[in-house]
Protein backbone atom coordinates (compact mmCIF):
# COMPACT_ATOMS: atom_id res chain seq x y z
CA UNK A 1 0.00 0.00 0.00
CA UNK A 2 2.82 2.42 0.89
CA UNK A 3 3.81 2.37 -2.53
CA UNK A 4 0.82 2.69 -4.12
CA UNK A 5 0.63 6.19 -1.99
CA UNK A 6 4.15 7.11 -2.93
CA UNK A 7 3.22 6.62 -6.88
CA UNK A 8 -0.26 8.79 -6.24
CA UNK A 9 1.95 11.52 -3.99
CA UNK A 10 4.07 11.45 -7.47
CA UNK A 11 1.29 13.20 -9.01
CA UNK A 12 0.21 15.85 -6.26
CA UNK A 13 0.66 19.82 -7.09
CA UNK A 14 3.84 20.91 -5.86
CA UNK A 15 2.01 23.02 -3.41
CA UNK A 16 2.18 19.87 -1.32
CA UNK A 17 5.29 17.81 -1.16
CA UNK A 18 5.18 14.03 -1.70
CA UNK A 19 6.61 13.27 1.26
CA UNK A 20 3.94 15.20 2.91
CA UNK A 21 1.32 12.89 1.54
CA UNK A 22 3.27 9.71 2.67
CA UNK A 23 3.57 11.34 5.88
CA UNK A 24 -0.09 11.55 6.08
CA UNK A 25 -0.57 8.14 5.04
CA UNK A 26 1.66 6.97 7.31
CA UNK A 27 -0.25 8.55 10.10
CA UNK A 28 -3.46 7.23 9.29
CA UNK A 29 -1.80 4.02 9.15
CA UNK A 30 -0.35 4.20 12.66
CA UNK A 31 -3.50 5.64 14.16
CA UNK A 32 -1.89 7.58 16.96
CA UNK A 33 -3.27 11.30 16.62
CA UNK A 34 -6.79 12.03 16.58
CA UNK A 35 -7.15 12.76 13.62
CA UNK A 36 -5.90 9.93 11.97
CA UNK A 37 -8.33 7.79 14.23
CA UNK A 38 -11.27 10.23 12.68
CA UNK A 39 -10.96 10.16 9.28
CA UNK A 40 -10.70 6.10 9.98
CA UNK A 41 -13.86 6.25 11.68
CA UNK A 42 -15.15 7.97 8.81
CA UNK A 43 -14.34 6.32 6.20
CA UNK A 44 -15.76 2.88 7.96
CA UNK A 45 -18.72 4.51 8.73
CA UNK A 46 -19.20 5.90 5.28
CA UNK A 47 -18.39 2.34 3.84
CA UNK A 48 -21.43 0.99 5.63
CA UNK A 49 -23.88 3.97 4.98
CA UNK A 50 -22.96 3.19 1.02
CA UNK A 51 -23.82 -0.50 2.06
CA UNK A 52 -26.86 0.07 3.03
CA UNK A 53 -27.92 2.43 0.55
CA UNK A 54 -26.86 -0.28 -1.84
CA UNK A 55 -29.19 -3.09 0.04
CA UNK A 56 -31.75 -0.64 -0.33
CA UNK A 57 -31.46 0.10 -3.70
CA UNK A 58 -30.49 -2.84 -5.64
CA UNK A 59 -31.86 -5.59 -2.92
CA UNK A 60 -28.56 -7.05 -1.92
CA UNK A 61 -27.12 -8.51 0.85
CA UNK A 62 -24.26 -6.35 2.15
CA UNK A 63 -24.03 -8.28 5.32
CA UNK A 64 -20.67 -8.54 4.86
CA UNK A 65 -19.83 -4.82 5.61
CA UNK A 66 -21.47 -4.90 8.76
CA UNK A 67 -19.82 -8.09 9.90
CA UNK A 68 -16.52 -6.68 9.51
CA UNK A 69 -17.07 -3.37 11.05
CA UNK A 70 -19.00 -4.99 14.40
CA UNK A 71 -16.00 -3.81 16.79
CA UNK A 72 -14.41 -0.47 14.24
CA UNK A 73 -16.38 1.97 16.60
CA UNK A 74 -14.70 3.44 19.50
CA UNK A 75 -14.74 7.08 19.12
CA UNK A 76 -18.20 9.43 20.10
CA UNK A 77 -20.38 10.28 17.43
CA UNK A 78 -18.91 7.14 15.86
CA UNK A 79 -20.82 4.93 18.31
CA UNK A 80 -23.90 6.25 18.21
CA UNK A 81 -23.89 7.03 14.18
CA UNK A 82 -23.12 3.04 14.17
CA UNK A 83 -25.79 1.89 16.67
CA UNK A 84 -28.75 4.30 14.80
CA UNK A 85 -27.82 3.02 11.10
CA UNK A 86 -27.69 -0.49 12.36
CA UNK A 87 -30.80 -0.14 13.91
CA UNK A 88 -32.76 1.34 10.72
CA UNK A 89 -31.17 -1.43 8.72
CA UNK A 90 -32.51 -4.18 11.00
CA UNK A 91 -35.67 -2.58 10.94
CA UNK A 92 -35.51 -2.53 7.27
CA UNK A 93 -34.25 -5.89 6.52
CA UNK A 94 -37.81 -7.07 9.04
CA UNK A 95 -39.86 -4.94 7.02
CA UNK A 96 -38.30 -6.50 3.58
CA UNK A 97 -37.57 -9.91 4.54
CA UNK A 98 -41.89 -10.40 5.49
CA UNK A 99 -42.48 -8.93 1.99
CA UNK A 100 -40.06 -11.47 0.08
CA UNK A 101 -41.49 -14.37 2.28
Amino acid sequence: MLQAIQEIASLVPVTVSGNQWVELWREYEAQKTLEAKVVKHLDKFDMIAQAYEYERKYGIDLSQFFESTKTVFTMAPFVTWDAELRKQRDEWLKRNRSVDE
